[in-house]
């Protein structure tokens, strides 16, 4: 409680076929190329012979514009199209997919990471992710420290709780009322049982791992809570009077 992820076709081979994810929902790839370029070839002139954003083949392969030679092999990315599910955030399907955020923006014509169930987005594969740690400046040692918590605190509350708590401290390392770092938000004295019990110390869950770096992309289902508990296990009347965000499972999210 708180206190205060390729198919490849080579040259012209193809084959067609459709990926079935957990949860019944299925892909269906729109293209995949590896290609050798050629004299002439512009990431530009690419994206326009492949029907993509130049910017997603050239950050794909990671090639600097300048640097384009003939001769070069390039992955272009597969494209498949996602219905998006309850649950689901650019994270996950990112993950899913070998994808990654910034690829399935670029694809989509998106400028935010909020998206609905029901969408239907183009997602790139194969792309390698650019992850949060290294374009936000948070060591890797704070997302394991988050995780643990995220471990600590919610191993038994569904998917979106446990992202939801590590909004919370996230939402702290912002309001300048706590810490600006997420292990300065969890060392806090007198803040998180598992830091006084010991339990942080456990390694963390994949999920938890994966709840973690969903919190670090944006998501936020406590809906900007800096406080959160279990009212069937706390008693702390100052707790409760806390003005509350939303419910998760057995969590209660507040202000």
């Amino acid at each position: 409680m708180v206190f205060r992820r390729s198919w490849l076709r080579a040259g012209m081979l193809s084959a067609a076929f459709t990926l079935l994810l957990w949860g019944g929902a299925a892909v269906t790839p729109a293209h995949a190329w590896q290609y050798t370029t050629q004299p002439g070839d512009t990431f530009y002139s690419l994206g326009q012979r492949f029907g993509l954003p130049w910017t997603l083949i050239q950050g794909a392969n990671k090639v600097e514009p300048s640097n384009l030679s003939t001769g070069k092999v390039l992955n272009i990315p597969d494209v498949f199209t996602y219905t998006v599910k309850s649950g689901d955030s650019l994270f996950l399907i990112a993950n899913r997919f070998s994808s990654a955020d910034w690829a399935i923006k670029e694809l989509n014509g998106m400028t935010a990471n909020d998206i609905y169930p029901g969408q239907v987005l183009k997602v790139p594969t194969g792309i390698g992710r650019q992850t949060q740690t290294a374009s936000s400046g948070v060591s890797q040692s704070d997302v394991d420290l988050l995780a643990r918590l995220i471990e600590a605190e919610a191993s038994g509350e569904p998917y979106e709780g446990k992202v939801a708590v590590g909004a919370v401290v996230l939402n702290r390392t912002k309001s300048g009322k706590f810490p600006s770092s997420i292990s300065g938000v969890i060392y806090d004295p007198l803040q998180f049982t598992p830091v006084r019990n010991g339990m942080i110390n456990r390694p963390a869950s994949a999920l938890s791992q994966k709840a973690a770096q969903d919190a670090l992309t944006g998501w936020d289902p406590s809906k900007g809570a800096l406080f959160f508990f279990n009212p069937g296990k706390s008693s702390d009347g100052w707790m409760r009077q806390r003005v509350i965000t939303t419910q998760i499972g057995g969590h209660l999210f507040a202000m």
